[in-house]
């Protein structure tokens, strides 16, 4: 019974882990889309691979198992590592050089899984356990695993320290995503500690796999829930908190996606009550910035004066809409700006 379910949940493991694949490659363009891609490959293999391991009662079948679920094993970091960076606007990193020297050592790893059996680098004194529901391999660690392993735990932890500074960094929105990140990378990472230094106290059983495919999900429930690839974090990075002038983004939908303080007091919202809300919603008492904001294909900036009603004083604001652009150039958004020249506009009709 406890064979069945557990094999069945390493079945269901990768079917998820493939379907997340095909999801995020819908959306591989967005930053961190392609990495998360690879990510999710990476456990599917894994998980597969564990499948035929469990499922072969001869040691050489397992051995060979072992070798392609290290495919996996030697990807993953690989992959969260490269969706961190994209994730929090730090992607121009990974230069084809840098890429090259971060496959160095999962490349010797995977050389050295596959020929294992000309010597002990990766595992020695192999053999099959079978006191428990499961046929078993049980090996004793070699120096480069452990080389291996270290070097995977410092990709994940680096990459997972990235998403804690924008955690601290970003407003409310975004911390609710690195939030769902961290708690999707800390499961898998406990199981796989239990397991590789056996503290778990039944059957040698790995469940990091199973557990990277449920953190799939909640990186894809993060997706729907928090509109995480819609567009990154990038335009609070360069919006002053204080500044005296409105700023607004939105995003390709058209959704209020930030905006500061000096925006908040201007339309008499706070950001709470806006975030991800359309537009033309949001500001629906005041159609002039709506319809001034606007950007059509045709007209990439937007200038204007726009005057607002407010508690029966009349406002005057300088408007600026212009596009909002990626690192490599693509428009993923707009931002607004509205500078207050109420003052200015009275001396002019003084003099």
């Amino acid at each position: 019974m406890v064979y069945t379910l557990y094999l069945s949940s390493l079945i269901i493991s990768a079917v998820v882990a493939i379907a997340e694949a095909w999801y995020f490659w819908q959306r591989r363009h967005a930053p961190g889309g392609a990495a998360i891609t690879f990510a999710m490959l990476a456990i599917a293999v894994w998980s597969l691979g564990y499948v035929l391991q469990l499922s072969s009662a001869e040691l050489s079948q397992q051995v060979m198992a072992t070798c392609i679920q290290y495919i996996g094993i030697v990807i993953l970091p690989v992959a969260w590592f490269a969706f961190s960076l994209q994730y929090t606007g730090r992607g121009s990193w990974l230069t084809g050089s840098n890429l090259f020297l971060l496959l160095i050592i999962p490349s010797i790893t995977l050389i050295l899984a596959w020929s294992s059996n000309f010597h002990d680098l990766m595992w020695s004194g192999r053999h099959l356990e079978t006191s428990g529901p499961f046929v078993v391999i049980v090996k004793t660690y070699g120096p480069w695993f452990w080389v291996h392993t270290v070097y995977s735990y410092f990709l994940i932890l680096a990459g997972t320290l990235a998403l804690i500074q924008r955690l601290f960094r970003s407003p409310r929105l975004y911390r609710s995503q690195s939030i769902a990140l961290l708690a999707a990378v800390a499961t898998p990472l406990v199981w796989n500690v239990l397991y590789i230094f056996r503290l778990l106290p039944a059957y040698r059983i790995d469940l990091t796999p199973s557990a990277f495919a449920m953190s799939g999900l909640l990186i894809g429930w993060g997706l729907f829930r928090f509109r995480l690839f819609d567009i990154i974090p990038i335009a609070r990075d360069s919006v002053i908190e204080n500044m005296s002038e409105g700023v607004i983004v939105l995003d390709v939908q058209n959704r209020l996606i930030d905006i500061n303080p000096a925006g908040q007091r201007i339309i008499g919202y706070p950001l709470s009550a806006v975030i991800g809300q359309p537009f033309a919603s949001v500001l629906a008492s005041y159609p002039e910035i709506v319809e001034r904001s606007y950007v059509s294909a045709k007209t990439i900036e937007a200038y204007a004066e726009v005057a607002i009603e407010k508690e029966g004083t009349r406002h005057h604001y300088e408007l600026h809409a212009s596009p909002l652009r990626d690192r490599r150039g693509r428009i993923i958004g707009r931002l607004i700006m509205l500078r207050d020249i109420t003052e200015r506009q009275e001396k002019e009709k003084q003099d």
